[in-house]
């Protein structure tokens, strides 16, 4: 079942809670989506042979 975020957010704000909102939208502090983050990131970069990367 999908909830709208903003029935939370108004549900939030009826019983004085809307900071709490910004708690949950702050993406520094979702330990969970750093760590899907970081899974996707790639291992290595290598740069392509024959390019020394000089001007």
């Amino acid at each position: 079942m999908r909830v709208p975020i903003h029935f939370f957010a108004r549900a939030l704000y009826v019983f004085g809670e809307i900071q709490a909102l910004a708690g949950l939208l702050d993406t520094a502090r979702d330990d969970i989506g750093l760590t899907l983050m970081d899974e996707n990131l790639p291992q290595r970069v290598r740069s392509k042979p024959g390019k020394s990367g000089a001007l």
